[in-house]
């Protein structure tokens, strides 16, 4: 092995390491709703073979069928069948799509400017902040940066060799991207960019580019007949497709998209406690804007290859209804391929090296700054020791009302979601007597006395006793001692 070649992969290792020493302190600890929503379809499918959320009331189409992409919760649900079900079981698939994608972007790199390139690059995605928090949520975000990276790498391998073998992978890979979440439909918007400017008017004359599509479209056609199966599939997608409604309207979405590159700067997302906004993040993005102008006038192939991709990711997050900052993680390695090739490129005399090498380290640094604030500011947030207290508290067979964010501390128990369960619903219907709530963001347990069903209207006398649980409050880290001052109809 020679120095050219040797020192780039071990760069690559040392990446993946210094993923792993940044992601494995405090993992088990913040948990969200969205986690266990997740994790509550995949234990259900585990379970009955069917894709639904248990948590839901019957009155919910949800119950009978989760419409969303169905690769998350079936690989997630393998998962649970054969480690069983828990915080780090659930988060193992994300984890590992993340550190997939580091050593991808490396042979992207490689593939597309030399093994300098890809090295860098997988140092830089390897301190990425939104890569960071995907490898640690129960969300598809991590895989689906595996996959986006994957699906980049074969096709373009299959453009340059003619491989239709190529094709037909980078195509599964994307049509497994588009049933992991629906951010996957930049595998192909991209890569039909490419195409178009690898071949021009006559990409319809060349076989990768319909074996690619084909394969894409193959695989998408059995999500598409599921939805269409019944009545209920049909209602349970329109539902999940009516909650994004208030932003479906073109200013609308420019607005939401303005607030998500906002957050992406560090403004709308800010964790520090000081008096004024300040973009914390605002290097990172003026090391990646300056390294698109670079590459532009230094590598304009790279430029067009890069900068096409990260275009097909931009042009789809306008469309989405949803506008949350940490869809960008999906893209981090282009973001950092983009970084790692301007810093290469621009190093053309030993003063110029020196300056990419400290736009690298910024990159870097503050990004892994950000990452070891996240972890410990979040590090009391001990799910797995609040979910024991519940569990000692709760006993087997006990109905549960709660904050969906508590489910999987339950999942044994019978647990209906309070964003999706009237109270008097829970209460007459299910018999609740367990009441697991977020009033005025302060998660409280609350035991309830008697038989009777209270009535909402509070004229029902309820004796309520607080549990002691002195405890960080899981989604969003906010202490509180040990008895919330609430009264009984407040907590309800």
């Amino acid at each position: 092995m020679n120095r050219q070649s040797g020192l780039p992969r071990l760069l690559v290792a040392l990446a993946c390491l210094l993923f792993i020493v940044q992601e494995l302190p405090w993992f088990q600890t913040r948990w969200i709703e969205d986690e266990s929503s997740y994790s509550d379809a995949a234990w259900t499918f585990s379970r009955e073979g069917r894709i639904r959320m248990s948590m839901y009331p019957p009155t919910d189409s949800g119950s009978v069928v989760d419409v969303r992409p169905p690769a998350m919760p079936i690989a997630l649900g393998a998962v649970f069948k054969v480690i069983g079900i828990g915080v780090w079981q659930a988060r193992l698939l994300p984890f590992l799509g993340a550190l997939g994608a580091i050593i991808l972007t490396y042979l992207l790199g490689l593939r597309l400017a030399g093994p300098w390139v890809g090295a860098i690059a997988a140092l830089l995605v390897a301190t990425d902040n939104m890569l960071f928090v995907a490898a640690r949520t129960v969300r598809p975000e991590g895989m689906i940066a595996f996959l986006l990276a994957l699906t980049f790498l074969l096709f373009y391998d299959a453009m340059q060799r003619n491989s239709w073998i190529m094709a037909l992978g980078a195509g599964l890979a994307a049509g497994l991207a588009m049933n992991f979440h629906i951010n996957g439909a930049i595998a192909p918007i991209a890569m039909g960019l490419w195409a178009l400017y690898e071949y021009g008017v006559n990409v319809w004359r060349k076989p990768v580019a319909w074996i690619f599509a084909i394969t894409v479209a193959l695989c998408i056609v059995p999500y598409v007949l599921w939805i269409n199966s019944d009545a209920i599939h049909k209602q349970a997608y329109q539902e999940m497709q009516a909650l994004g409604t208030v932003v479906q309207q073109a200013s609308g979405k420019l607005g939401g998209e303005v607030m998500r590159y906002k957050d992406f700067l560090g403004f709308g997302n800010q964790k520090l406690p000081i008096p004024i906004q300040i973009p914390l993040r605002g290097p990172i993005v003026a090391v990646i804007l300056a390294g698109v102008a670079v590459l532009y006038f230094y590598q304009r192939t790279l430029f067009w290859r890069l900068v096409l991709l990260l275009a097909a990711a931009m042009g789809w997050w306008l469309y989405l209804a949803n506008k949350n900052v940490r869809y960008t993680a999906v893209a981090a390695s282009v973001f950092a391929l983009i970084v790692a090739g301007a810093a290469v490129s621009y190093s053309t005399t030993p003063a110029r090296r020196k300056l990419a090498i400290a736009a690298c380290v910024i990159y870097a640094v503050n990004q892994i700054g950000g990452n070891v604030f996240l972890a410990w500011r979040f590090h009391k947030a001990d799910y797995n020791q609040v979910g024991a207290e519940l569990r000692s508290a709760i006993p087997a067979g006990e109905v549960v009302y709660g904050a969906n964010t508590f489910w999987l501390a339950l999942h044994d128990r019978r647990y209906y979601s309070y964003d999706r369960t009237s109270f008097d619903y829970a209460i007459n219907t299910f018999k609740a007597r367990y009441l697991v709530l977020n009033p005025a963001s302060a998660t409280t347990i609350l035991r309830m006395y008697g038989r009777r069903p209270p009535s909402s209207s509070g004229r029902t006398r309820i004796r309520l006793r607080w549990l002691r649980i002195r405890f960080t409050e899981i989604s969003k880290c906010i202490r509180f001692g040990n008895e919330p001052r609430l009264d009984g109809r407040a907590a309800i």
